[in-house]
């Protein structure tokens, strides 16, 4: 009972500061939130949500997207009836496709099933993986300054089909 009551003494004399340093506290929680790099992937992961196309094609340069899709499908995947016309047909149908809102749409798709995030090499680059086993795409952040993330890598860490070409450095093929 004594100490229940020193403690009762102590928030009531000190009480204007137990306030003042629980706003300090979720200040500095806050503001650890926004300087790490879930602040990040929540932005981009909104972008993909509202299928924001110019936010998206600031935060992940053109660069970083030209060989997440295909520009031609490989002759020897498919000898079947209706490969000259497929040979005509899906360059140009690559060559149309937005990679940007492609990108969304899949973000989205894969983003219900499964999302994990984590940090690699001592908190100064990120990953976000989008999905899981061969249906998954990573990405990477890496921080430039102490409050800013960019993305370094859009790329499949285990690629199916086989003629994917952005795969990932720790790909498994």
């Amino acid at each position: 009972m004594p100490l229940r009551r020193d403690l009762t003494k102590v928030f009531s004399q000190n009480k204007q500061q137990f306030w003042l340093l629980m706003c300090y506290v979720i200040i500095g929680l806050s503001g650890v939130y926004y300087l790490s790099a879930y602040w990040a992937t929540h932005r981009l992961m909104s972008a993909f949500e509202a299928q924001d196309i110019a936010a998206i094609r600031q935060k992940i340069p053109d660069t970083m997207l030209a060989h997440i899709i295909p520009k031609h499908h490989s002759e020897q995947n498919w000898r079947g009836a209706g490969h000259r016309y497929l040979q005509h047909v899906e360059p140009q149908l690559y060559a149309e496709t937005d990679r940007d809102a492609w990108l969304a749409i899949q973000a989205q798709v894969l983003g219900n099933d499964k999302t994990h995030h984590y940090y690699t090499e001592y908190f100064d680059h990120y990953r976000l993986d989008l999905g899981r086993n061969h249906d998954q795409i990573r990405i990477e952040f890496e921080r430039t300054n102490f409050m800013h993330w960019h993305v370094t890598r859009v790329c499949y860490p285990n690629p199916q089909p086989d003629w994917t070409v952005n795969r990932c450095p720790s790909s498994k093929r």
